[in-house]
């Protein structure tokens, strides 16, 4: 083997470790990237987890809401049709 050949080996070597150690540096930096992304939801899950009591009862506040609406839906309904009937009664 002659001293080009070595050289040239030992050329594709370091290249090739220079490309190794690039790839290397940019996927630290992708894990970097990610851990500072769960950082951040990890606080929002938190800001999440204390609103839970408000929105259920919000929900609770807004299902009495619409049962409320229902009702006196019918109430008013009811009392729609029965002064109707009587002033049908009273003026035929």
């Amino acid at each position: 083997m002659s001293i080009d050949d070595v050289s040239k080996t030992l050329g594709e070597l370091v290249s090739s470790v220079q490309s190794l150690t690039n790839q290397t540096k940019d996927q630290w930096e992708k894990l970097e990237k990610i851990e500072r992304h769960a950082a951040k939801w990890e606080g929002v899950a938190e800001d999440v987890a204390d609103m839970k009591p408000h929105v259920d009862d919000y929900k609770r506040l807004k299902q009495r809401g619409i049962g409320m609406f229902i009702i006196l839906g019918l109430l008013f309904g009811g009392l729609g049709a029965g002064a109707v009937y009587v002033f049908e009664k009273i003026m035929p």
